[in-house]
């Protein structure tokens, strides 16, 4: 692998992540009704303005607000919208604004040889790596990792779109429970025109 970042493996009911809900639930702002705002209120109460809760959690919440907010699409549609607008949630952020200006300058892949610890960060469980497999095509896996693939494949898109990465395709094939190998491939940049 370019990178990895590996982690002894948890109960599933000891992974956390290690960011306030309340961020996630921003995310999906222009979705909430007042009424689907109680019922977050209600239902996950004990994790608001927490600094981590946990994964399985996560994908509670992830399930509600897909079900609840975006009921006309099917799970794996729904999980991976919500995916990528939690991703461009970020470019109203100081950090996102920075990234969109730097993005032309940016390496693409160094930035793939971070994806691990930037995943990892967020988390305490978990490993994480990527490996390059050719010319704009590098592989990224999850493992020991209950995280719905789907919304991960929408945050990588998300993340490709503000990186502006043309021609970006990301899928991803389910290796074992807890194990999601992503491939991600892109457009060469077009030659330089001599001046």
């Amino acid at each position: 692998p370019a990178a990895r970042m590996a982690r002894p493996r948890l109960a599933d009911e000891e992974k956390m992540i290690r960011l306030p809900m309340d961020i996630r639930i921003k995310a999906f702002e222009r979705y909430l009704t007042p009424a689907v705002r109680e019922q977050i209120r209600a239902q996950f109460k004990a994790y608001l303005g927490q600094r981590q809760y946990p994964i399985l959690v996560a994908n509670q919440l992830l399930d509600f607000f897909c079900t609840t907010c975006l009921p006309d699409l099917p799970l794996a549609e729904a999980r991976q919208l919500a995916g990528y607008q939690y991703v461009q949630r970020y470019r109203e952020t100081i950090l996102g604004l920075l990234m969109i200006v730097a993005a032309p300058l940016v390496n693409l892949e160094w930035m793939l040889r971070g994806l691990p610890r930037q995943y990892a960060s967020a988390t305490n469980y978990g490993t994480y790596w990527v490996a390059e497999l050719g010319p704009q095509h590098w592989r990224f896996d999850f493992e020991d990792d209950p995280g719905y693939p789907e919304w991960i494949l929408g945050t990588l898109l998300s993340g490709g779109n503000i990186l502006k990465m043309k021609g970006l395709q990301v899928s991803y094939t389910v290796l074992a429970p807890q194990h999601t190998s992503f491939d991600i491939q892109w457009a060469a940049p077009a030659p330089e025109k001599p001046t």
